[in-house]
């Protein structure tokens, strides 16, 4: 706990001190220091949560899944995560009809180009809790590194991820140590549906339904059909919750890098709330396809709403009835 408390004053503290200053306060309230490549994990090849342990474990919101958290973090509030006084994040994020097998092959071939192996970054597959797994540790930006957990099987993918500064080598064996205990029950998806459902839509006269719900995203569909783009599909509405910041502000992390590129951005008053609102196209699947987002928030919570049109010819028939059905959305108390 002490050693989190010295990376919530470093990332608070001016940012002018010396890099140097910063590795020897961490050296004092670190146990040990790793010899050798900082990278490199000790993962056995085989670990299974028992059963008196889950007894500690806590479920994070919004996802099915269980982890040990280590001392001194909490639920993060609208947000898939535990935090540390708002200053560390431990992620955590599952995906239904994700092949693992196939989500680990994509990682690695990644890894194998941008790292060279124990030098900046580290990789194992091993068993966790009788899924396949991988754990990385690998080297970013700015004196910080990256641990990531991903598991699952041949119908379901999990990952938990956190970003830490490599100046304080034990808070990754705290963190890793953690992370490792993480364990889904899927007995929870009612109620981690429920979540993060900080708003209510009507739906009422039309044929949608919730096709599909997965990390604070709420995908709408006909008749709830498959919301994975495809041939299948003219169109979904997605909502997606998030702690309120600004609507000019959310709407630049959530258009930037994304499949669809933004043509016309202006603000908007969307049910009574300042918001943004923007048109964007792009490609999917080699065909073009057009969305209309809105971003807004009351306060407490903010809402990315979009709705996707993958079948350009019904572009003018579906945008009227994407924008009476925001008009619906309203913001719930929880």
């Amino acid at each position: 706990k002490r050693l989190l408390r010295q990376y919530v004053l470093r990332k608070n503290r001016v940012k002018q001190i010396k890099s140097l200053f910063i590795v020897w306060t961490g050296c004092i309230f670190t146990s040990c220091v790793k010899q050798g490549s900082p990278y490199v994990l000790d993962i056995p090849d085989k670990i299974e949560t028992a059963k008196a342990d889950r007894y500690q474990s806590v479920r994070v919101k919004g996802t099915c899944l269980f982890v040990i958290p280590p001392q001194g973090f909490v639920q993060a509030e609208k947000q898939n995560a535990l935090t540390y006084n708002e200053a560390l994040y431990i992620y955590f994020s599952e995906a239904e009809k994700q092949n693992v097998n196939h989500t680990i092959d994509v990682v690695l071939e990644r890894l194998r180009q941008l790292y060279t192996y124990e030098k900046d970054g580290y990789w194992k597959i091993f068993e966790l809790n009788g899924y396949k797994a991988l754990a990385t540790h690998l080297k970013c930006e700015n004196e910080e590194a990256e641990l990531s957990v991903i598991f699952g099987n041949q119908f379901y993918s999990a990952q938990v991820e956190c970003r830490y500064p490599l100046a304080y080598p034990s808070l990754q064996e705290i963190l890793l140590k953690s992370m490792l205990t993480v364990y889904v029950d899927t007995v929870f998806k009612e109620l981690a549906i429920d979540d993060m459902a900080y708003y209510t839509i009507d739906l009422s006269g039309t044929d949608f339904k919730l096709a599909y719900y997965s990390n604070n995203t709420y995908i709408y569909t006909i008749n709830g059909i498959d919301p994975t783009p495809g041939p299948h599909l003219d169109f979904s509405i997605s909502v997606t919750t998030m702690p309120y910041d600004s609507p000019p502000e959310k709407m630049v992390k959530y258009i930037k890098d994304k499949t669809f590129y933004p043509y016309k951005i202006q603000k908007k008053i969307v049910n009574g709330y300042s918001g943004v609102e923007f048109y964007s196209e792009g490609s999917v699947s080699g065909k073009t396809a057009k969305a209309y987002s809105v971003i807004f928030g009351n306060g407490m919570t903010s809402l990315y709403v979009c709705g996707r049109i993958y079948n350009p010819e019904r572009y003018n028939e579906f945008l009227p009835e994407f924008k009476r059905i925001i008009q619906t959305i309203r913001f719930k108390n929880k």
